[in-house]
């Protein structure tokens, strides 16, 4: 499951409020499209058509924000993780040079001796590094399309929605890449 996914679907809206809201920027940050202009109802007048589309378009703004703050706390979390395992790496080395020029037990050597090992290894399968810049150029792109939502003067909610989905998309396949050589997907030989 990517960090985008979330397996709360009571979070979804009904059909009602996506009428209502117009495109909105579901919980699971997928989006669904606004209702083309031939099913909405005619009995809007232009007054509330436009308070419609701003405040669809300031919910979809602080729907995009959240989700890059949530992308920015988890950049944050593997960063973070990437670096005490690094720096475990780097003590646990210390202690077993330590630990052999000692009289000690020579299972006590041999597991200060694992732990760097063990370490760099977790790093290289999970790849915390390679999370934390997938994660933080998700926070930067979506904060960029947020703000652009935000400050375009009479912005086209459905716009930015699509703007949106195609990025979450883009950035959906990009996760895959996590972990391949050079980001490729592998392929079978003959």
């Amino acid at each position: 499951m990517s960090p985008t996914q979330n397996t709360n679907e009571s979070a979804a809206p009904t059909k009602s409020e996506l009428g209502q809201k117009g495109a909105l920027f579901c919980s699971e940050h997928r989006l669904a499209s606004r209702p083309p202009a031939a099913k909405m109802t005619d009995g809007f007048n232009q007054l509330g058509q436009t308070a419609m589309a701003a405040n669809g378009a300031d919910e979809l703004a602080s729907e995009i924000e959240t989700a890059a703050a949530d992308a920015f706390s988890g950049g944050r979390t593997n960063n973070i993780t990437d670096i005490l395992l690094s720096m475990t790496t780097i003590a646990a080395s210390l202690v077993a040079t330590v630990l052999a020029g000692q009289e000690v037990a020579k299972w006590m050597i041999a597991t200060a001796a694992a732990v760097p090992a063990a370490c760099t290894s977790l790093q290289q399968i999970v790849q915390f590094r390679e999370r934390s810049h997938w994660y933080f150029e998700y926070a930067a792109r979506a904060r960029a399309i947020a703000m652009q939502l935000k400050y375009t003067p009479d912005a086209a909610t459905a716009e930015f929605a699509r703007k949106m989905a195609d990025f979450d998309t883009e950035m959906e396949r990009s996760w895959k890449t996590i972990g391949r050589l050079q980001g490729k997907a592998p392929t079978r030989g003959k």
